[in-house]
């Protein structure tokens, strides 16, 4: 559902099946953060992304597991699972195929997270001898900023399972994921 100044997201099913009106009851409730609302649990009836209020936004889609929205001003944000690199974030599938591709991201602040809600997480790996420590995001369930390179400002988005596309205003097209 779409309202001025933010998005409402629900939904207790599994690879987005019975995300909104219908839940899935035969499946086990998700937990990849995929509603932004920094919990892992289902969430039954609509329920604003705080993160998001006040921020007029323009186009969302959303994947297996993960989801992303883009601002009126052209502000990508993503969330939820980033096992395969579909929030553009450092993960374990794509450092292991090639060197990690610095993304910047922001972190919205959110006002009343209380305990039991997480933010994200994050698995430390143990380097190859002679290279650095990385953090890989394996859960963001908060959106987070996304910056694309040059400043790009999107226009539209969508996300496959695992893997994310997005259309800037002067018509490139980006992708990141699993490419397999």
């Amino acid at each position: 559902a779409v309202g001025k100044g933010g998005w409402s997201l629900w939904g207790g099913g599994c690879c987005g099946e019975g995300a909104g009106i219908v839940p899935c009851l035969a499946c086990v409730p998700c937990r990849h953060g995929q509603l932004g609302h920094g919990g892992l649990e289902p969430v039954r009836e609509p329920r604003r992304v705080e993160a998001l209020h006040g921020v007029p936004m323009g186009d969302v889609a959303a994947g297996g597991w993960h989801s992303v929205s883009v601002s009126e001003g052209g502000d990508l944000y993503v969330w939820g699972w980033n096992e395969s690199g579909q929030l553009a974030l450092p993960s374990k599938a794509l450092a292991e195929t090639r060197p990690p591709a610095p993304a910047s991201v922001s972190q919205p602040e959110e006002a009343g997270a209380g305990a039991g809600e997480a933010e994200l997480k994050s698995v430390n790996r143990e380097p190859a001898p002679g290279a650095e420590a990385v953090d890989f995001i394996s859960i963001q369930a908060f959106p987070a900023l996304l910056d694309l390179p040059e400043g790009s400002e999107v226009s539209k988005v969508s996300c496959g399972s695992r893997h994310t596309a997005a259309v800037t205003r002067t018509g490139e097209l980006y992708t990141w994921g699993w490419g397999k």
